[in-house]
C-alpha cells in the first residue's frame, strides 16, 4: 500500500492530459494525443515495481482523477463517449501490460459512471434512468446493480454512520435479531454478489471444499471454467443444482448452498424440488438471477417516494439467515407506501368482566405501546405495525427500558383517571413487575 501511495503522489502532477480544446468543444471521447501521453504514463508506472492489481488500481485512479470533472451523463450520447472513451483506454492498458486483465473496462466505466451520476446526496436518479435506458452494452446490469450498492452503502453511511464494509459471514439465527439494522442491510447488500462474476477467492474455497467432503470430480473443472469465463454466481449456482440433482444435501451441505453462503452469507434450501424450480425460474422475481434487480428496484422506488428510511427498516426482514425468507419479505416489501408503520392503539376501556390487575395490565400494555411509539418517533425509526419481531426486538432493548422508566411518573398520571375512584389496586406493584 506504501509503493502504491507513492506511485500515486510521483505520477499525480505528470498523468496524461486532454487535448487542448475550446471551451464548448466535445472532450469525449479522448483525443489520440492524450492516448500516447497515457501510453507513455502506463510505462513509467511499471518502473514503480508494483504487482499487477496494484499497477491497475494506480493507472485507474489516476484516469479517472484527471478525467472526472469532464464527465456527465445527462443523455445517450454522453454514455456513448464514456463507452467510446474506456475502450480506448482499456486497449492501451492492455497493449502495454502485455496481457488481457479481467474487469478493468468494467472497474474503469463504473468508476467514470460514479462521478457522471453521483453518489450520496448527489446522485441524481434522473441521470441513472438514462444509463438505466440505454440499449445495453457488456456488463450493464452489473454496473447499475454496483452503482446502486454504492449509493446505499453512502446512505447508511450518512443515516447511520456506518462506513461502507463488504466482509462476507454466515450470520447465526440465534444472533439474526441482535444486530443493528443498519448492519443487517449492509450483509443483506451482499446478496447483489449474485449478478457479478465468481472470484477466484469464492472458487478456490469451493474447490478445496469439494475436496474435503469426496464430491464428485468433476466438480472443479467446472468451478475453473467458471471463473475463466466470469459467470455470474448465480448462473454456477444453477450450475451445481443440475450437477448434483440426486444430491440430498442440505443448506449446509450441498454444494450450491455453500457456494450462495461463501458468496453472500446467505444459505438455501437445496431438498425441496418445487423450491428449486422457483429459484431458477427466470421469470420469477425472486428467483437467484432476479434478486438484485429486485433489491436495486426496491431501493429506486423508495428513493424516488422519499422513503429510503422505510427501505432500511423494513425491506429485510431479520428472523433467518436463509435465502427464501429475505426473498420472500422483498416480495411482499412496498417501497413506495409507509402507511403502515406503527401508531397509538385506542385506549382500553375499564370491563367489569375482568378483575383490576387484568384491566390494569390492560392499561400497562397500552401504554407500553404509546411509549414505544414515542421512542420510536424520538429516535426516527420506521416500524411497520405488522413487523411483530422488530417490535418486540425494541420492546425488549434497554434502552426503550430507560426510556420507559424515566415516563414512571408520567405514565401514572395518564393512568390514573382511568381507574374508577377509590378502586383497590396494585398499579405501582404491576409496573414494576413489567419494568424492573
Amino acid at each position: 500500500m506504501q509503493r502504491l501511495t507513492s506511485g500515486i503522489s510521483s505520477l499525480r502532477n505528470s498523468f496524461f492530459k486532454p487535448s487542448a480544446r475550446s471551451e464548448h468543444a466535445q472532450d469525449f471521447p479522448i483525443s489520440k494525443t492524450s492516448i500516447e501521453s497515457l501510453s507513455r504514463q502506463i510505462k513509467n508506472a511499471k518502473t514503480l515495481q508494483l504487482d499487477l492489481e496494484e499497477l491497475l488500481i494506480l493507472v485507474k485512479s489516476m484516469i479517472v482523477e484527471v478525467r472526472k470533472t469532464k464527465l456527465k451523463c445527462n443523455s445517450i450520447a454522453d454514455i456513448n463517449s464514456i463507452l467510446s472513451e474506456t475502450d480506448s483506454i482499456t486497449q492501451v492498458v492492455f497493449k502495454e501490460i502485455g496481457q488481457c486483465v479481467p474487469r478493468f473496462r468494467f472497474a474503469l466505466r463504473l468508476e467514470y459512471l460514479k462521478h457522471a451520476i453521483g453518489l450520496g446526496a448527489q446522485f441524481d436518479i434522473d441521470k441513472y434512468n438514462i444509463l438505466r435506458n440505454y440499449p445495453g452494452f457488456p456488463g450493464h446490469k452489473q454496473i447499475q446493480h454496483e452503482l446502486i450498492r454504492c449509493q446505499i452503502e453512502k446512505n447508511l453511511e450518512s443515516d447511520y454512520n456506518l462506513p461502507a464494509c463488504r466482509n462476507i459471514q454466515r450470520l447465526a439465527k440465534r444472533n439474526i435479531s441482535a444486530i443493528n439494522k443498519a448492519h443487517y442491510v449492509q450483509h443483506c447488500l451482499n446478496l447483489l454478489n449474485l449478478s457479478l462474476p465468481i472470484s477466484r477467492e469464492c472458487t478456490e474455497k469451493m474447490i478445496i471444499w469439494c475436496q474435503e467432503n469426496q464430491l464428485p470430480r468433476q466438480l472443479t473443472p467446472r468451478l475453473q471454467a467458471a471463473l475463466h469465463n466470469q459467470a455470474p454466481v448465480h448462473s454456477v449456482i444453477a450450475d451445481l443444482l443440475l450437477l448434483n440433482q440426486r444430491l440430498h444435501g442440505n443448506h449446509n451441505t450441498h454444494p450450491a448452498s455453500r457456494l450462495l453462503e461463501l458468496s453472500t452469507g446467505f444459505v438455501f434450501h437445496p431438498n425441496s424440488t418445487s423450491n428449486v424450480n422457483q429459484l431458477l425460474n427466470p421469470k420469477a422475481p425472486g428467483a437467484f438471477h432476479n434478486i438484485a434487480t429486485l433489491i436495486t428496484e426496491n431501493y429506486l422506488i423508495a428513493f424516488s417516494a422519499g422513503n429510503t428510511r422505510h427501505f432500511f427498516e423494513n425491506a429485510f426482514v431479520q428472523q433467518d439467515p436463509c435465502f427464501e425468507a429475505t426473498v420472500e419479505n422483498l416480495l411482499d416489501f412496498q417501497p413506495e407506501k409507509t402507511t403502515n408503520q406503527l401508531t397509538t392503539p385506542p385506549i382500553p376501556q375499564w370491563t367489569t368482566l375482568a378483575n383490576a390487575a387484568q384491566n390494569i395490565e390492560a392499561f400497562l400494555e397500552w401504554q407500553e405501546m404509546v411509549t414505544l411509539k414515542n421512542f420510536v418517533d424520538a429516535n426516527r425509526l420506521a416500524v411497520m405495525a405488522n413487523d411483530f419481531q422488530k417490535i418486540e426486538q425494541l420492546l425488549d432493548c434497554k434502552k426503550f427500558h430507560a426510556f420507559i422508566l424515566e415516563r414512571k411518573t408520567e405514565i401514572f398520571r395518564a393512568l390514573d383517571p382511568l381507574i374508577p375512584c377509590g378502586l383497590q389496586h396494585q398499579l405501582q406493584k404491576q409496573f414494576d413487575a413489567r419494568w424492573p
